[in-house]
């Protein structure tokens, strides 16, 4: 499916735990085949002549390799230990590239690499064997091609084998892949576009995002487009998490997890127009706060998967869930008012679609708490309590929680979804004009012989507890939550 990616990623076979770093010794010569137009290899190679502009190359004072002083089709950096930022460069060409291996404290800040044209560079950026490296508003772009073929070729950003890279509000595009990240950890992406295209196997497509044997990784933010095969797809991965993602028009699947990927975290994302919204098959993979939004399937995972974060946070918005709205609380059958968490669980339907259970055996979608309005932000507020000094000592008859409401908050608030620390539910819960009456507080009471799951019974020792209260509230168009949060300093 990927002719370039695979390649990359087919002799990876070590897990995440076994990556070793090579450290850079003062002086070193290139390797062989390190050919580049800007050539740094070790760190007495950052100088004037190689096109350092000043800095001293420590935390505080990196060196700076400007672009915009000097032209370079391609920069190598090899074996370095320095602090370094390359800024305001731009290549465009059929052998634009950028090499980071071995490296380490690198940033690089509006780079611009375009690799297109016969025999081009097949990846427009790589970064192999390296550590502390930032990426942030920069562009990496490949449209390779080969004599008498005629499907293009290449990947936005190749990551192998590193640490702590960080890439954000950037863009990345190749006909196999946009980014292709393999055995490596500690990953962020950010704020960024990552595009696939109609490329390799006979133009067969890839992806936008291929990402495997690696850990603690943070996808939040992005716009991931993958145009035919995939837009992102996950494999032997674990601790991971994809918070505020747009999955979008990938005519086969939005997003894939499997192979054994564990401890997955996938909220707050939008799966819009694919062929599969979701597939994701592991363990400990938690789903919910999405908006599956017509989808031609929408989504299914194995027994590894939960879709939902229990009662009241609530599961994902469904665009074809036909349920009702009547009633609340967990069970669903205090009919006294609703909640905007549908009153029948959302399943997926194998007489209507044969992906469930059927084509793919053990899959299926139980989402026990489907949200009646797409999930639309978790907004932020402030909190006070009283008694302040000591709200759980023996006598006090009640916790009371002051929360200032956003002066724009246009919403009903469920009173029933309430909680504090998750577990506790109030007593009263009121809402008050504040005294400029520019704004609205909520005033939530407990009863402090409710509080006992918060409150230590043996406080030995000063302690700090943090307390959370967190709500569900709609808009007209969408299903929001609300968190607070306050610390008491306890005193035996």
């Amino acid at each position: 499916m990927r002719l370039f990616s695979f390649l990359i990623l087919a002799a990876v076979v070590s897990s995440p735990q076994s990556i070793h770093f090579a450290y850079a010794l003062k002086a070193s010569s290139c390797p062989p085949d390190f050919n580049y137009t800007l050539n740094i290899c070790g760190d007495n190679d950052f100088t004037r002549d190689n096109g350092v502009s000043r800095g001293a190359g420590s935390a505080r004072n990196p060196y700076i390799i400007d672009g915009s002083a000097r032209a370079w089709s391609s920069i190598g950096i090899y074996n370095t230990t320095r602090y370094f930022s390359i800024v305001n460069w731009r290549t465009e060409g059929p052998q634009s590239t950028l090499a980071l291996v071995q490296v380490a404290h690198g940033l690089l800040h509006n780079v611009t690499v375009s690799s297109s044209g016969l025999e081009s560079t097949p990846v427009a950026m790589t970064a192999r064997l390296s550590r502390d490296v930032s990426i942030n508003h920069s562009s990496f772009s490949v449209r390779g091609y080969v004599h008498d073929y005629p499907c293009p070729y290449g990947i936005g950003v190749s990551v192998s084998r590193s640490s702590d890279l960080r890439i954000s509000n950037s863009d990345l595009y190749g006909p196999d892949e946009g980014l292709d990240v393999s055995t490596s950890s500690n990953f962020d992406l950010t704020g960024s576009s990552v595009r696939g295209g109609q490329g390799g196997g006979f133009c067969g497509g890839g992806g936008a995002f291929g990402i495997g044997f690696s850990s603690d990784v943070r996808i939040q933010g992005n716009t991931i487009h993958g145009v035919l095969v995939y837009g992102t797809w996950a494999y032997h991965d674990s601790n991971m998490s994809f918070w505020n993602n747009t999955f979008a028009s990938t005519v086969r699947t939005g997003l894939s997890i499997f192979d054994s990927s564990s401890n997955i975290t996938i909220n707050e994302n939008t799966f819009v127009y694919n062929g599969f919204g979701l597939r994701a098959f592991g363990s400990n993979i938690s789903v919910y706060h999405n908006n599956f939004l017509y989808n031609e399937h929408q989504a299914f995972g194995d027994s590894g998967v939960s879709w939902n974060n229990g009662y009241p946070e609530g599961g994902n918005y469904w665009s074809d869930y036909k349920g009702v709205d009547n009633c609340k609380e967990a069970a669903q059958i205090d009919c006294s008012s609703e909640d905007g968490i549908g009153d029948s669980p959302y399943i997926c339907d194998a007489s209507a679609d044969l992906y469930c259970g059927q084509i793919i055996t053990g899959a299926f979608t139980n989402d026990s708490y489907p949200l009646m309005k797409p999930f639309g932000v978790t907004v932020s507020a402030r909190m006070k309590l009283y008694p302040t000094g000591h709200p759980f000592a023996k006598g006090a008859p009640s916790l009371r929680v002051y929360v200032e409401l956003p002066s724009d908050l246009n919403a009903s608030i469920i009173f029933s979804s309430i909680r504090l620390n998750d577990k506790s539910t109030p007593s009263q819960a009121v809402i008050v004009a504040s005294d400029n009456n520019e704004s609205q507080i909520l005033i939530v009471t407990f009863d402090v012989r409710d509080l006992r799951e918060i409150n230590p019974l043996v406080l030995s020792r000063p302690k700090v507890i943090q307390l959370t209260l967190s709500l569900n509230f709609l808009t007209p168009s969408h299903f929001d939550r609300l968190t607070a949060k306050s610390s008491i300093h306890l005193i035996n």
